[in-house]
């Protein structure tokens, strides 16, 4: 199917089931080699050898002792988290020169490597492989997981189009409903390695409230000794791109901010989204504000992001949302959603964006660092204040439950199913794909 001299591209959708060895995704045979391979390359972890990459890999003749070139993925791959992968080969001059690219999540992912195909000019190609290469006339590196939505053209794309084409895809979900008990750890429900850690007394404990699913949620319990809350088992928020973070809370009428979710930096969180009881001042509404509670001053949740590097303290930080809540009426459906390329961050509440009459919803220009620590649930952190009672960190009374990280912007659309008080079921195939990938 594929012509080693000429200019290709190939897109496949995978889902890696275990991170060792070399396995393949989509292959070119010829008479011995594979002319071109998108696979994983792992190696064994523990051993020089290991790189749990992406990659494009070709061979530059078809013969045992053949070059290889290839170009890698930056970032590691993740067990079970499905990827849209997509491999192009450039040739300028019809010559069998030019250069190979890697496209991960429909970002470039590896630098593009100069190859001379020249030598499969006489060659006679053989079978378009899913889930496997050839090797000196064998089939071998198969793919363990799955493989979908394969598709090959006969020129190279442009990274326009591969940006188009990706969807969004959950990193991780939490639902929070168990088992019961204190200081222990959660599984994650969108796959392995996601396990989430409770911390200072918080705990998965039957909620009070009757729009909790399954009547199970994490209790993060304050501030307690030991910094009560939850954290991530890994970094599952890229906040080098976009990202949708969505969870429903319910904060116990707080008179001091309390963050429901953060990433934690060196000695800020780049983002937090926190309950503010003072976020404006204005004369209370009583259809929504209790006047004995918050007298003048407006409460309402806010995304507060971090504008300097992770070492730099005091952080700047902006207020970019506001939003009232009602008093005693159950919890609240927060999506922060980032958008990389505009640099914009956007908060719904329950499905929807705020009237911007009354607040605004989104501001644009905020570039927030990328953080090296873990989505954290119901604490932040400030300016490297790590203490179990500074009350920079802004521990959380209340509840949380389901927590969902999804890569990519998520549309006020995409948001709303996951504001349902009925748990939605967590995507385990592929995100909505499109029905065909244009060449427009």
């Amino acid at each position: 199917m594929i012509d080693p001299v000429k200019s290709y591209s190939v897109v496949a959708w995978a889902k890696l089931g275990k991170d060792e060895g070399h396995q393949t995704v989509t292959s070119q045979d010829g008479h011995s080699e594979a002319a071109f391979q998108l696979e994983y390359v792992g190696g064994y972890r523990g051993q020089s050898s290991w790189t749990n990459k992406w990659g494009v890999v070709v061979r530059l003749t078809d013969d045992p002792n053949a070059q290889i070139r290839a170009t890698y993925s930056a970032s590691e791959v993740k067990v079970g988290q499905r990827t849209q992968l997509v491999g192009v080969f450039e040739v300028p001059n019809k010559d069998g020169k030019g250069k190979i690219s890697l496209y991960v999540d429909g970002k470039p992912a590896g630098a593009p490597v100069d190859v001379d195909m020249s030598g499969w000019n006489l060659t006679k190609r053989g079978k378009f492989a899913f889930g496997r290469t050839l090797w000196h006339g064998g089939p071998t590196d198969y793919f363990n997981g799955e493989i979908d939505d394969i598709w090959a053209f006969d020129h190279a794309v442009t990274p326009a189009q591969v940006e188009a084409w990706y969807r969004p895809t959950v990193q991780a979900r939490w639902k929070l409903n168990g088992p019961p008990g204190s200081n222990g750890t959660v599984s994650g429900d969108s796959g392995p390695g996601n396990a989430l850690t409770l911390k200072g007394g918080a705990q998965i404990a039957a909620g009070n409230n009757r729009k909790i699913p399954n009547k199970q949620c994490l209790v993060p319990g304050g501030k307690q000794v030991g910094g009560a809350g939850a954290q991530a088992s890994g970094p599952v928020v890229d906040a080098d791109g976009s990202f949708t973070v969505t969870a429903m809370v319910d904060a116990a009428k707080p008179t001091a901010p309390m963050t429901a979710l953060s990433v934690a930096g060196d000695k800020q969180s780049t983002f937090r989204v926190r309950y503010n009881p003072k976020v404006g001042e204005r004369p209370c509404d009583p259809d929504y504000d209790d006047p004995a509670t918050f007298g003048p001053s407006i409460a309402g949740w806010e995304p507060v992001t971090s504008l300097e590097g992770a070492t730099t303290a005091p952080a700047v930080v902006r207020n970019v949302s506001a939003r009232r809540i009602c008093s005693n009426d159950g919890p609240d459906v927060l999506s922060l959603v980032y958008d990389a390329p505009t640099h914009t961050v956007s908060l719904f509440l329950n499905g929807a964006e705020e009237d911007p009459t009354d607040f605004a919803s989104s501001t644009s220009g905020l570039s927030i660092f990328k953080a090296t620590g873990l989505l954290q649930i119901g604490r932040g952190l400030v300016d490297g204040k790590t203490g179990d009672t500074d009350p920079f960190r802004e521990y959380l009374s209340g509840m949380v439950d389901d927590v969902w990280v999804t890569k990519g912007v998520l549309s006020e659309d995409e948001v709303s199913p996951l504001s349902n008080p009925i748990d939605p079921e967590t995507h385990q195939d592929n995100p909505e794909l499109p029905l065909a990938y244009t060449d427009d």
